[in-house]
């Protein structure tokens, strides 16, 4: 078993700490990675090098305790990725293997964000009639103009990345044929973007 030197452990700065594991930054603090109902702040000492989420009081403490959070409570697993991390030896001098596995941030959950009615009245437009007119809209419209053609091209953009998401968690034909309608629906209607189509775009 590795040696861990502790107490260059929870010196190293808790702020670097919370950004190493992705913690969003707010003003004057880090925002809380539990689903709060509102943003809650973590607030952060430097003099003691702690933090602490005043809501859900589950992240809180000295970088240790911070990276135990992240690591399900796993005292072992947070040590050894903070010693990689911020590249501190062990207390024996022994080195990490390459293939050592450290934290990743989980994948953000599929969300709902709106339910189409069929009964509701709509007109099918092509937005590009209406670019030349672009300036002249609400500003409501031209988001509302943005957002149709980013949605567009996403539709036609290689689609591969998003078909292995959806594999990775469960939502396929081979895993589940009960699923068809819904992975019918993710193949025509929901676009996908990399970053390399960014420029294109």
């Amino acid at each position: 078993m590795y040696q861990f030197k502790l107490e260059e452990l929870n010196s190293i700065p808790i702020g670097d700490v919370l950004e190493y594991f992705e913690v969003e930054q707010m003003r004057n603090g880090y925002k809380c990675p539990n689903n709060h109902k509102k943003p809650t702040k973590i607030s952060v000492y430097k003099a003691d090098n702690i933090c602490k989420c005043f809501n859900c009081d589950e992240i809180k403490g000295d970088p240790i305790a911070v990276a135990k959070f992240f690591h399900d409570g796993d005292f072992k697993a947070a040590c050894e990725d903070l010693h990689q991390a911020f590249n501190i030896p062990f207390g024996d001098n022994t080195s990490f293997k390459p293939n050592r596995k450290r934290y990743v941030k989980p994948a953000a959950k599929a969300m709902e964000y709106i339910s189409f009615d069929p009964k509701h009245k709509y007109l099918e437009i092509k937005f590009e009639d209406y670019i030349d007119k672009y300036s002249e809209m609400k500003e409501v419209q031209q988001f509302k103009m943005v957002a149709t053609a980013i949605y567009q091209f996403s539709l036609n953009t290689k689609q591969w990345g998003k078909t292995s998401y959806f594999n990775n968690i469960g939502i396929s034909m081979k895993k589940n044929p009960l699923l068809k309608e819904k992975i019918a629906m993710i193949d025509s209607k929901l676009g996908f973007l990399f970053k390399t189509d960014i420029p294109e775009l």
